[in-house]
């Protein structure tokens, strides 16, 4: 198995898996229409994908320091859990807890085991 060609993430998301929240990340998108006016927004589109995730709450030194604001939460994604790449603006809710945020941020470790994003409550 190759450490880096998913073996670390398979390992990872085996591991974690059973203490991560069912989830579901929501995309929306515009289609694109070159018919369509400029001051047409069209009708957005919704595609959705379930994972493995958690909220995860800053401490408070940094929002007292300013370097997180107030409703900025950090969100763990278990990257085998999820069939695409989170972008920012994306929504994911924890589907038994009843929370949601919005995607800020996208970081990821070396072997993409794990999506590390930055939110705003929703």
């Amino acid at each position: 198995m190759k450490l880096f060609d998913g073996g670390i993430r398979k390992i990872v998301g085996n591991a974690l898996s059973p203490h991560f929240f069912d989830a579901v990340l929501t995309r929306y998108a515009i289609p694109a229409s070159p018919a369509r006016k400029p001051w047409d927004a069209g009708t957005p589109t919704e595609t959705t994908f379930t994972c493995k995730a958690l909220f995860e709450d800053y401490s408070e030194a940094l929002r007292l320091d300013g370097t997180v604001k107030r409703g900025q939460r950090k969100v763990l994604i278990l990257a085998q859990t999820l069939s695409t790449t989170p972008r920012a603006t994306d929504k994911l809710t924890i589907t038994s807890l009843g929370e949601s945020a919005v995607i800020a941020e996208v970081a990821t470790d070396p072997a993409r085991a794990c999506w590390t994003c930055d939110s705003k409550t929703a």
